[in-house]
This record gives structure tokens, C-alpha cells and sequence, in this order.
């Protein structure tokens, strides 16, 4: 990713790195966003030293949660890699963990790894920032991928959009989705289809 330059987070060369570099910081038209991510399934890969990945334990991302609002952005977000693999609705433990980052001041959470689309959830605490709607994506199923099961050459493309309020706030004014569909009928051939322009062909 770094020789691409490509800029991502939630994986570090080492901890000065991870000092350095975390919260992620992204400054764009106006707005600072405070960037996390963590992940609660590694599938039994080891990470050598000094590499560091971010796990989803409560007590570091709080930590983290705390250091960013010291950096005071106007808004922060939570990528997660989490839940069951091929199951189109959150797990518990997704759900426990949603409220501990909207808990701990997080404003939107967006998540990933079972590989169908799940759940959008808007929660009933709207968060520090009045109509905040607390927004949850549990999954954005896949992007691009050679998966063939049930579900999983869909996925969602979501947009959300921050307005400042009178009061400097800044919430969530709208958000919206665009669910994408993988076409594979050609050998090595990947395209990213809008799925409103294909859903009548069945």
C-alpha cells in the first residue's frame, strides 16, 4: 500500500510507527475525520514482531477513542473487521461492540468480513451531536472478490454526507447506499456492476 500510495491504517510497521501515525487523521474540505480500524477475526495468521495489527480489545480502542478526541476532529470513524462469515445479519458480539464504540465516541461505524451484506442499523442514542442518527453498516459484503456463494458477489457502496451545524457541530445531514453486484462471465474478468442497472435481468 505504501508503494502504491495508498493510505491506510489499522496495520503498522511498529509501535513508533502506530504512535506516529494513529488515530488517522484526514483533512478534506473542511472537515478533520479521525480514521479507526481493528479487526476481531485473524484467522489464525501470526504477526511477527515488530509488526503490529489492531485488535478489536475494548481497552485499546477506548485508549485510542480517547487519544483521538484529543486531537479534536469533527467527526470520527470506526472500520471494523468483524462477525460471522455468509451471515446477512450482525452477531452479537458485532452489536456489543457497535454500542462500546458509539459508548466511547465513536459518530459512525462501518464494518466488513462476512463477505454478504448485512444489517444498517440506525441506533436509538443519537450520540453527542443532536441528530447524530448513530449510523451502523455491520457489512459491506465484497467489492471485488472471486467468491461464488449465496450473497457474495454483493455488496454496498455507502456515501455518507457531514454538515457543520450553526454551533460549529458536525453530524450527519444524509447518507445513502449503492449496492453493487461482481460479474465474473469472463475468465479473469472482474466488473463492478450498479446493481439498479442489471436487476431486471435475472
Amino acid at each position: 500500500l505504501d508503494s502504491f500510495g495508498i493510505d491506510h491504517t489499522g496495520t503498522f510497521l511498529n509501535q513508533e510507527s502506530r504512535d506516529l501515525t494513529y488515530p488517522y487523521i484526514v483533512n478534506e474540505k473542511g472537515f478533520r475525520i479521525a480514521v479507526l480500524a481493528y479487526t476481531d477475526i485473524v484467522n489464525i495468521l501470526p504477526v511477527p514482531a515488530p509488526y503490529i495489527l489492531n485488535r478489536a480489545f475494548e481497552d485499546q480502542i477506548k485508549a485510542d477513542l480517547e487519544k483521538a478526541k484529543e486531537m479534536e476532529p469533527d467527526f470520527i470513524i470506526t472500520y471494523m473487521h468483524w462477525g460471522n462469515e455468509y451471515k446477512n445479519y450482525p452477531s452479537s458480539r458485532q452489536r456489543i461492540l457497535a454500542e462500546f464504540l458509539y459508548d466511547n465516541g465513536a459518530d459512525f461505524v462501518v464494518g466488513a468480513h462476512p463477505h454478504v451484506v448485512q444489517t444498517i442499523d440506525k441506533r436509538g442514542y443519537l450520540g453527542p451531536v443532536k441528530n447524530n442518527p448513530g449510523l451502523i453498516v455491520y457489512s459491506l459484503g465484497n467489492f471485488i472478490s472471486d467468491f461464488s456463494g449465496k450473497y457474495t458477489q454483493g455488496g454496498l457502496i455507502f456515501e455518507i454526507v457531514l454538515e457543520r451545524t450553526g454551533n460549529g457541530d458536525v453530524a450527519i445531514q444524509d447518507y445513502g447506499f449503492l449496492p453493487t453486484w461482481v460479474d465474473r462471465e469472463e475468465a479473469e474478468r472482474y466488473v463492478i456492476l450498479p446493481v439498479s442497472e442489471i436487476e431486471a435481468d435475472r
